[in-house]
């Protein structure tokens, strides 16, 4: 395999690695849309659908200026700069795409230029011209996107050029750049410098870039090395692969003004003095040239090409250059075009209008003129009196009336999508099932599930017929007496403390009352039976005790004799009889026979001698009665 034929092997696997991502991104990251410059967006869009969406006037008192350069956007922001030399203001701003409202902006003091930003993996990249001071050094810079933080910048080889924004592929930043001209490699993190190859000193353009290489379309310059033409550098090592000559470049300061543009067709197309040219990249040799009036940026899309000439648009057959249609507006047509699916979106000094693929007719138009982008369903003009606009540009409508499905154009199918989604038919409420149907729309279908009736009295609550029913009420019952409880919805079971009368289990205590929840014994049981024959004390199991202390003596309930063997009267104080009783009966009845009364003692020896002489008598034989 020969140089060319390796050339085109991975020119061809480049682009079918590299030019479907291209089509593949929402974002407008760079100049033109793409690393490929084409212009394009995969997108189809309404435009009875388009409306006003902001204006900003990017003004901040910066006199001198005349327009904005062409902006970057995506991920709800957009960067735009101003076309500022040698002023000390803001420069660089970071815009909310709902509301064109300020996020953080950036002043890069007194430099010979301020040019075109770069969005890329939550990064904006910038090449700032030399300034007055800090040695006239020349910077790419990154910040971060979501807050304007540097990330890093990095000094590079300049004089007083202007640039276009930068391009982005995979991490790596490509630049114009050298001191006597050439392209940079930076790596899109740290900034490290990857390589730089000295090209012809021409500034205002910036490189395309596929999976393999980064290309430069750059003119001769007026005296010495007069090569203009296509340089191909291998992106890897930042050495010249390849190279094709113009033969018929028109020299004309001060810059080239464009960015060559890859077609996905082993091509690669510039619009350059007057000229729309075709370079064949597989065989490194112009495909095709049109000397006409040709002005502007060539676009390219779906195998057409799109040019300005005379004024006018074309849309030419991308393979062999041949006119397929055009449309003129009531003045001359400049600048880029921006293509999508079914429009071409091109501009006047004033103006900017959408020209229907299919019809070839206009079909919107607005009072503003300025480079444009598309990114997000909005249209950016950044216009030359300073003023941003931002334009509604949605795609088809695709609402089928049901209200629970999620409509989307995808614009991969070219069609609408009409998604079923359960979660924007809940209805709130747990004992329903909520679906989605495509045709019938919401339904609720009810269930017999647990669920919550809100309320914590009560318990095991179940769905029945579309609502939260309790089974049982919640059971507050502590086991207190000493407590009063009651259920609260809120909270659930309240158990309260009463001073009600209770029972502390004691039988010696008396009166006993609820106090902080507990049961508190009274006053002690008074036990005292006025009976100083017994002992008295309390059990607090069955209450009082009253021992008698005297034994068999006294009967304790008649204060009497409580043998029969015994006689006389108890007296308890004593535990002794007195004279002049009897207990002779089982009963223990009492016989009651007066007697003098004596002395204690003597009324126990009385005692014991009657009692002798009964003994006596009651045991004589029958025969001495």
């Amino acid at each position: 395999m020969n140089s060319t034929q390796r050339f085109v092997s991975l020119q061809i696997i480049a682009c079918m690695c590299f030019c479907s991502a291209v089509t593949a991104a929402p974002n407008w990251p760079t100049y033109q849309a793409n690393p490929a410059h084409t212009g394009y967006v995969p997108v189809t869009l309404d435009a009875s659908r388009f409306a006003l969406r902001w204006e900003k006037l990017i003004n901040l008192n910066q006199d001198g200026l005349s327009v904005l350069n062409p902006v970057a956007a995506g991920d709800g922001k957009v960067f735009v700069s101003t076309h500022s030399i040698f002023y000390d203001v803001i420069s660089l701003l970071a815009l909310s795409a709902a509301d064109g409202s300020t996020l953080w902006t950036k002043d890069f003091g007194f430099v010979s230029s301020v040019n075109p930003p770069a969005y890329s993996n939550g990064n904006v990249y910038i090449q700032i011209g030399r300034a007055q001071e800090n040695n006239g050094r020349a910077y790419l810079r990154a910040f971060y996107a979501n807050n304007g933080d540097l990330q890093f910048e990095s000094e590079f080889g300049a004089q007083g050029e202007r640039y276009y924004a930068p391009t982005i592929v995979d991490g790596t930043v490509y630049i114009d750049g050298g001191t006597y001209g050439g392209m940079y490699a930076f790596d899109g993190i740290s900034g490290s410098q990857n390589w730089f190859i000295s090209l012809n000193q021409w500034h205002e353009w910036t490189p395309a870039v596929d999976a393999q290489y980064a290309y430069a379309y750059l003119g001769g310059t007026p005296t010495g090395n007069f090569n203009p033409g296509v340089w191909i550098v291998d992106r890897t090592f930042g050495t010249q692969s390849g190279y094709i000559f113009d033969p018929n470049f028109f020299w004309h300061p001060p810059g080239m003004k464009l960015a060559p543009v890859l077609g996905g067709q082993n091509d690669l197309l510039v619009i350059e003095g007057g000229r729309l040219l075709s370079f064949d990249l597989a065989n490194q040799q112009i495909r095709y040239e049109l000397s006409e009036n040709f002005t502007g940026q060539v676009s390219v899309a779906n195998g057409v090409v799109f040019a300005i000439n005379s004024g006018a648009l074309t849309a030419r057959d991308q393979a062999t250059g041949s006119l397929l249609w055009s449309w003129s507006a009531n003045s001359a047509l400049q600048g880029e075009i921006l293509v999508t699916r079914n429009h071409a979106f091109v501009r006047t000094q004033d103006s900017t209008y959408a020209v229907d693929l299919n019809s070839h007719q206009q079909v919107w138009s607005y009072p503003k003129a300025g480079p444009m982008a598309w990114s997000e369903d909005v249209l950016y003009i950044a216009g030359s009196d300073l003023v941003l606009t931002a334009i509604d540009a949605p795609p088809p409508s695709c609402d089928d009336g049901v209200s629970c499905t999620v409509d989307t154009y995808n614009q991969e199918t070219q069609s609408c999508d009409h998604i079923p989604s359960d979660t924007r038919c809940d209805d709130g409420n747990v004992c329903t099932d909520d679906s989605c149907d495509l045709i019938a729309d919401c339904i609720h279908v009810n269930n017999s599930i647990p669920c919550d009736d809100g309320s914590a009295c009560t318990i095991n609550d179940i769905c029945s017929d579309g609502h939260c029913v309790p089974s049982a009420p919640l059971n507050c019952d502590d086991g207190n007496f000493c407590t009063d409880d009651s259920c609260d919805p809120a909270s659930g079971c309240v158990h309260a403390n009463n001073s009600n009368s209770c029972d502390d289990g004691n039988a010696c205590t008396t009166t006993d009352t609820c106090n902080s929840g507990s049961c508190v014994g009274g006053p002690p049981l008074n036990c005292n039976d006025g009976d100083d024959c017994t002992d008295d004390s309390c059990n607090q199991t069955s209450g009082c005790v009253h021992e008698n202390i005297c034994g068999a003596c006294c009967d304790q309930s008649t204060g009497l004799c409580a043998s029969s063997t015994l006689a006389g009267e108890c007296t308890c104080a004593r535990c002794q009889w007195s004279l002049g009783a009897s207990c002779e009966d089982a009963n223990c009845t009492q016989v009651f026979v007066p007697i003098p009364t004596v002395s204690t003692w003597g009324a126990t020896i009385l005692s014991l001698a009657l009692l002798v002489i009964a003994k006596i008598r009651f045991a004589r034989p029958s025969a001495y009665r």
